[in-house]
């Protein structure tokens, strides 16, 4: 038997923004659901590395939690900015999400943009440290 949480990774996985939606308004506990292994990714992390905007937002509606350091010490807005994920990175920031936090070597999500060569993941970034008076260096 499928529990609904392993029905949450398979949807979050697969991009089923409607799934995700579904069980989301059956078991809203499930929207910090994480792996209990290996890099101990939330669902949050997951759907931020993947892209996913419409779970990202699923989830950030549901009161994900947006600063959940994984295994790695990065954070879902670590994985849109590594990636290049512009609309993600917006949404976690203006949700709440934090600029300044810090993996395990020590970068925040700007320098690991940077280090990408995300550039408008880093641009928005780095406006976004300075209107709000943020130090911009790790």
């Amino acid at each position: 038997m499928v529990t609904p949480a392993q029905e949450m990774f398979v949807a979050v996985e697969a991009g089923d923004a409607p799934k995700v939606a579904a069980l989301l308004d059956k078991h809203p506990q499930l929207c910090n659901l994480a792996e209990k292994t290996g890099n101990r990714s939330s669902l949050l992390h997951m759907a931020a590395r993947g892209g996913n905007l419409d779970i990202v937002e699923l989830l950030v509606v549901a009161d994900a939690t947006l600063d959940k350091q994984d295994a790695a010490g990065f954070a879902p807005l670590h994985y849109a900015a590594v990636e290049g994920h512009l609309a993600v990175a917006q949404v976690l920031v203006e949700a709440g999400a934090r600029l300044r936090i810090w993996a395990n070597g020590g970068r925040m999500p700007l320098d690991h943009a940077v280090g990408s060569k995300q550039h408008a993941v880093a641009d928005y970034l780095r406006s976004e440290m300075i209107t709000r008076g943020l130090d911009l260096h790790s």
